[in-house]
């Protein structure tokens, strides 16, 4: 049967969220750095959307995420995009299991699907001639990123479950009649 349409409120709340983060990306979580390597907040929300939304939604969702995110870096269009994409279809792919657990299974998944990114964005990078995406330690670079970004779950995972939280009476947005 397939994953039903987004309605026009949840496209709102998502393109909100994305902006939403993109600012905190861009204008906060670049100078937190720790060996020269910041969070990804943006692949946090792909890896949430994966999570919250299952694999179709959360490939649509990390797909724009990475769009945006190639607006800043100096690396060739499209490479956050198809890697965000990639991961969050992954993460969307175990999501059943692992947002009916305990709160901190999605710190925990998150973590696991930003190293899963991370090393793919290097290795597509790779492939397409980015040499300058080598690094002296490139697994410092996965667990900077990967534990940073598994901390930013917390805060994170509340915005991306309300942007893509269908709108009913299960989720507050319309009265139900008495």
């Amino acid at each position: 049967m397939g994953t039903p349409p987004l309605t026009d409120v949840t496209r709102l709340r998502i393109a909100a969220v994305l902006v939403v983060v993109l600012v905190l990306q861009t204008s906060l979580l670049v100078r937190l750095r720790v060996h020269d390597v910041h969070p990804e907040a943006l692949l946090v929300l792909a890896l949430g959307a994966g999570l919250v939304a299952g694999p179709e939604r959360g490939a649509v969702v990390g797909f724009f995420a990475g769009l945006v995110a190639d607006l800043f870096l100096e690396t060739p269009f499209g490479l956050s995009a198809l890697t965000y994409c990639l991961v969050a279809f992954a993460m969307g792919s175990i999501s059943s299991s692992v947002m009916r657990s305990t709160w901190w299974m999605s710190p925990l998944t998150v973590l696991a699907g930003s190293a899963l990114g991370v090393s793919l964005f290097v290795l597509v990078g790779l492939l397409f001639g980015q040499a300058q995406l080598t690094h002296d330690h490139p697994a410092a670079v996965v667990a900077v990123v990967s534990l940073t970004n598994a901390a930013l779950a917390l805060p994170l995972m509340p915005l991306v479950r309300w942007a893509l939280a269908r709108p009913g009476p299960e989720h507050g947005y319309t009265k139900t009649p008495r």
